[in-house]
């Protein structure tokens, strides 16, 4: 006895149906995938933006512009160091979690310099340091009230 035409074709698709089956669930499993990162993606520019919001406020405190480049206006004069350890102080204190880009970015000068300014301040217990939250290499920089009074 021959099987039913209809039994032969079940027989013969349910190695499809498994390997389509098989495919849906990888494809579905890709789509959550892409989905979390889309997700992650999201987030992250939301970062982003608060953090450039940040910088622009710092850049608005400190009285300069947010762009890279280091030029200086006809003009400008050069700045003292009393001048600018005093506006490094205001950045840190009205800001939370003040990195050295931040900084580097709100003052508009070199790496080098505020790195100076910020050794010299410390010295002077008027700025203190601690580790970013998440982060082992980068300081967060914070005015202790020693430092506030100087500010007064």
């Amino acid at each position: 006895m021959t099987p039913a035409p209809n039994t032969q074709l079940v027989q013969d698709l349910n190695p499809l149906r498994v390997d389509i089956a098989g495919r849906l669930k990888k494809n579905e499993d890709q789509i959550s995938k892409l989905r979390k990162q889309a997700k992650d993606v999201k987030a992250a520019l939301a970062h982003a933006e608060a953090d450039h919001k940040v910088l622009v406020q710092l850049a608005k405190v400190a009285g300069t512009s947010t762009r890279s480049t280091r030029t200086r206006s006809a003009g400008s004069s050069r700045r003292g160091s009393g001048e600018r350890a005093k506006q490094l102080l205001k950045v840190v204190s009205e800001g939370k979690d003040v990195t050295k880009k931040d900084l580097v970015a709100a003052l508009d000068v070199s790496e080098v310099r505020v790195q100076q300014l910020l050794t010299q301040l410390k010295k002077q217990k008027l700025i203190k340091s601690a580790p970013q939250p998440g982060s082992r290499r980068t300081l967060v920089w914070s005015v202790p009230p020693a430092g506030k009074d100087q500010l007064a």
